[in-house]
C-alpha cells in the first residue's frame, strides 16, 4: 500500500527544509561579504574560511559575489 499522506508530509518537510537552507545559505554569504569589505588581511579570509567550512577561493567568490 503506498503510503500517500507520509509522501505528502515528507515533500512538504522537505520543501520547507530547502527553503530554510536558502535562507541560511543567503545570511552566510552577506556574513561573509560583510566581513570582506575594503582591505582585508589575508588570515582574515583564511579564518573566514575555516570556521564556514568553505575554501579560501570560494570567500572571494562570495565576496565579488560570483
Amino acid at each position: 500500500m503506498v503510503d500517500f499522506d507520509r509522501i505528502r508530509e515528507l515533500a512538504t518537510l522537505k520543501a520547507e527544509a530547502l527553503a530554510r537552507a536558502a535562507e541560511l545559505d543567503h545570511e552566510l554569504r552577506q556574513l561573509i561579504r560583510d566581513a570582506t569589505q575594503g582591505d582585508v588581511p589575508r588570515d582574515r579570509v583564511r579564518n573566514l574560511a575555516g570556521a564556514s567550512g568553505l575554501s579560501v577561493p570560494r570567500i572571494y567568490q562570495i565576496r565579488d559575489r560570483l
